[in-house]
């Protein structure tokens, strides 16, 4: 059978077409690229030379920082990321870090440090902090978390919300009752936030923290802890 000229043409186009329809399906169905890289900040709670201490570090893009406390030589680096045959490692002048999961291994001036496990507590209040924030506080019922930065920047997140970012446009220092209050307006109302120098424990927690925050927002009070970074 004799095929006509336009016949032909269009048989020659279809492969065209079907590959088209391909990538344009694959690039529908394909996840939304994206460059934004979040850092996970940790605090391994460790024992070198019958002594306890905690070392922080923080990802990097193929890389780690890494704050190295006394006894050492106190220092931060950034270790480059390397081959490791499970987990992460990463090397860099005399210091290799080992991570797997909350476990880490430490090669620090030739001194072995082992057993290292990741505190998950104190790693939140090392993350705000290297995050920039100056104080920090929380609570439940739902549970909230609070940052201060620059000593007027808010940013309150409750439960899954999306955090509520305010400038305070009003900061009172109350001398007698050891009380700094800190008002602002949001889209959904206005923000207030009182801390006061008194001593707050949380029920769960027999952990002491240096100041008790309230906060009311959209006609609720949260109650918690909290304590400066700085």
């Amino acid at each position: 059978m004799t095929l006509s000229l336009k016949t032909r043409r269009y048989t020659t186009l279809l492969p065209i077409v079907i590959a088209v329809l391909i990538a344009a399906l694959g690039t529908a169905c394909a996840p939304p690229e994206t460059d934004a890289f979040t850092p996970v900040t940790s605090v391994y709670d460790c024992v070198a030379r019958e002594r306890p201490f905690s070392i922080v570090t923080q990802t990097a893009d193929s890389a780690l920082h890494i704050f190295i406390p006394e006894p050492f030589a106190a220092r931060t680096m950034l270790l480059e990321r390397v081959e490791a045959a499970s987990g992460e490692k990463y090397e860099g002048e005399g210091v290799t870090a080992w991570t797997k999961g909350d476990e880490a291994m430490f090669l620090i001036d030739t001194v072995k440090v082992s057993e290292c496990d990741n505190n998950a507590e104190a790693a939140l209040w090392e993350a705000a902090k290297l995050g920039g924030a100056d104080f920090r506080g929380f609570g439940g019922d739902p549970n909230w978390v609070l940052e201060i930065r620059e000593r007027e920047q808010l940013k309150l997140t409750i439960g899954q919300a999306a955090p509520v970012e305010a400038i305070a446009i009003d900061i009172a220092n109350k001398q007698e009752s050891l009380e700094t209050v800190f008002r602002a307006t949001t889209d959904a109302g206005d923000l207030t936030v009182t801390l006061s120098g008194k001593i707050c424990l949380v029920d769960s927690d027999t952990t002491r923290y240096a100041t008790t925050v309230l906060i009311d927002y959209m006609d609720k009070r949260y109650s918690g802890c909290g304590k400066a970074l700085h």
